[in-house]
C-alpha cells in the first residue's frame, strides 16, 4: 500500500496538493480555469494569472494582462488591475475619459444635439456639431452651417456668398496720369 504523505506539512495530502513541496493550506490557484492557466497553486507558480508575464515583472500578477498596458505609468498596477488608469482621482467606472487625465470631468457637448459622453480632452468634436475641433471655427459652440475652417470649405463658402471688396486708399505717392482719350463717335 502506498504511503500517505504531506511533504510540505501544510495539512493537504500530496495526492491532492497543488504545491507538493511548498506549504499552501489555502490551495489558491488563480489561473486554474483561465486560458493559459495550469494546475499549480499560486505559492509555487511563477505566473499566477497565466498571462505569460512572470509574477516578478507582471504589473498585475493576479489579473491576466499579456500586454502589460499601464496608461498612467504609476506603480499602482497595469490597467487591468488599476481602478484609475489615468491617475486623475476619478475611478475608471465613473470617469468619462478613463485613459486621459481630467479631474474636472468637463464635457462641453453632453447636453447638446449630437453630443456624446466623452470628456473634452478625449473628445475631438467638443461642441457636437460634426466638425472636428482642429477644423472647427468655433470648437465649443455648435454651428453646423459654417463649421469648418479648412481651406476648401472657406473657398467653397466664398464662392457661394456674394462679397463686397473694399480697397484701402494708398498712401504712396502717385504719378499724374493724363485723362483718358475722348470716346469716338461713329457717324449715324
Amino acid at each position: 500500500m502506498p504511503a500517505i504523505s504531506d511533504d510540505d506539512a501544510d495539512g493537504i495530502l500530496d495526492v491532492a496538493d497543488n504545491c507538493v513541496t511548498t506549504p499552501n493550506a489555502d490551495q489558491t490557484n488563480t489561473d486554474l480555469n483561465l486560458p493559459g492557466g495550469d494546475i499549480f497553486g499560486d505559492a509555487c507558480d511563477d505566473d499566477d494569472d497565466g498571462d505569460g508575464a512572470l509574477d516578478g515583472v507582471d504589473n498585475c500578477p493576479l489579473t491576466p494582462n499579456a500586454s502589460q498596458t499601464n496608461t498612467d505609468g504609476a506603480n499602482d498596477g497595469g490597467d487591468a488591475c488599476d481602478p484609475d488608469d489615468d491617475n486623475d482621482g476619478i475611478l475608471d467606472g465613473a470617469d468619462n475619459c478613463p485613459t486621459t487625465p481630467n479631474a474636472d470631468q468637463t464635457n462641453t457637448d453632453l447636453n447638446l444635439p449630437g453630443g456624446d459622453t466623452l470628456a473634452t480632452p478625449a473628445n475631438h468634436d467638443d461642441d457636437g456639431d460634426g466638425a472636428l475641433d482642429g477644423q472647427d471655427n468655433c470648437p465649443l459652440t455648435p454651428n453646423p452651417a459654417r463649421r469648418t475652417t479648412s481651406p476648401a470649405a472657406t473657398r467653397s463658402a466664398t464662392r457661394a456668398t456674394p462679397t463686397t471688396t473694399v480697397t484701402a486708399r494708398s498712401t504712396a505717392p502717385t504719378t499724374a496720369r493724363s485723362p483718358p482719350p475722348p470716346a469716338r463717335r461713329t457717324p449715324t
